[in-house]
This record gives C-alpha cells, sequence and structure tokens, in this order.
C-alpha cells in the first residue's frame, strides 16, 4: 500500500529534523551516512543500500555547501520541473555564495549531459547507486550533516533568492546550530 504525498513529506521532514539534531549532537561521525544508507535503520529504502560511487567537482577549501538530490525518470517533465531550475541556482549560488559549493547527489540513470552542465555551472555532484524506486533518494541530501562544514539542503526545484541568502548569512553569524525557515508552505532547514 503506497502512502499518500502529503503524508510521506511530513515523515521525511520529521525525520530530516532528527537525524540533523543526532548528528549535530556528534553521536558518531558517520552516523549520518549509515542511518541514510543502512537497509536496517532507514525506513524509506524499500531494502536497498545506496552507496556513492563517484564524487566529481570537488572544490577544496570551500566554506560550506547547498546540498540536493536529482533522481526519477529523465523525462521533458523531469526536465523541466527540477534540471533546469538546478542549473539557474547553481549560477545564482556561485554569485550568492562565492565560497560554498552546490553538492548534487545524482542517481547513476541521471544521463552524463546532466551530469556534465552540472559540473560546467561549478557544481560537485555525488553519484549514487543504484537509483532509486521511490522517493528515498530525497534523504541523500543531507549526507553532508556528518561533515565539519556548514550545509543548507535545498530542494532541486526552489531557488534561494537574495532574501534567503540574507537570512542564512545572519544565520552563520550567530551561534544557532541551526536555521529553520518556513516558506511557500515548507520548512527550509
Amino acid at each position: 500500500q503506497q502512502m499518500p504525498d502529503g503524508k510521506l513529506i511530513y515523515i521525511y521532514s520529521i525525520l530530516s529534523i532528527v537525524i540533523i539534531y543526532l548528528c549535530y549532537m556528534k553521536t558518531h561521525r558517520n552516523f549520518f551516512r549509515r542511518l541514510v544508507c543502512s537497509v536496517d535503520h532507514c525506513p524509506f529504502s524499500q531494502g536497498t543500500e545506496f552507496k556513492i560511487i563517484k564524487e566529481l567537482g570537488i572544490r577544496l577549501n570551500i566554506s560550506g555547501i547547498f546540498s540536493t538530490c536529482l533522481y526519477g525518470k529523465n523525462t521533458l517533465e523531469f526536465e523541466k520541473r527540477y534540471v533546469r531550475p538546478l542549473y539557474l541556482n547553481a549560477r545564482n549560488l556561485k554569485k550568492l555564495f562565492p565560497n560554498w559549493q552546490l553538492r548534487v547527489y545524482c542517481a547513476e540513470n541521471i544521463p552524463q549531459k546532466i551530469i556534465d552542465r552540472l559540473l560546467d555551472n561549478g557544481c560537485q555532484v555525488h553519484v549514487v547507486s543504484p537509483s532509486p524506486k521511490g522517493h528515498e533518494g530525497a534523504l541523500w541530501r543531507f549526507y553532508p550533516a556528518g561533515e565539519d562544514l556548514p550545509f543548507i539542503s535545498v530542494d532541486a526545484d526552489n531557488q534561494v533568492t537574495p532574501d534567503d541568502a540574507k537570512h542564512i548569512k545572519k544565520w552563520l553569524k550567530s551561534k544557532d546550530p541551526f536555521y529553520i525557515r518556513f516558506y511557500e508552505g515548507y520548512f527550509v532547514l
């Protein structure tokens, strides 16, 4: 039986907040990566263990990471809804946060031409195998929680605006461990 999208999104949101908190507490350096990848621990894994099989376009000495994921069937609608906005966001983020990098966790079925264009726009691309069967790939964007850099999870189809940048920069100067903003009907973490 399939869960309604609204309920699934709510569960993802709650799970995301709990996972980020646990990572913040640094119970274990690789705790988050194991949790998201592990069949035993992730209720959305559908029996699949995901592994990063390639890491491309890594820049050294960055100040932070914007993290997103790209998975699904490559159709014209998919490119219009997720891929094109992602290219635009990559260009905008280079201007708004020049010392940060947009990291895209791509399913292995994403065409090489899309990966190449992401790399041309300054993105890091981490290819994940196998490609998800459902929405479990949505959690990949939280992998950076186990790293020592600040990171911000963004949806592939949403733009980081100059107004968002103002709030994010204010958060970075604070001592607050999280930045959560309710925006257009969803939370921005």
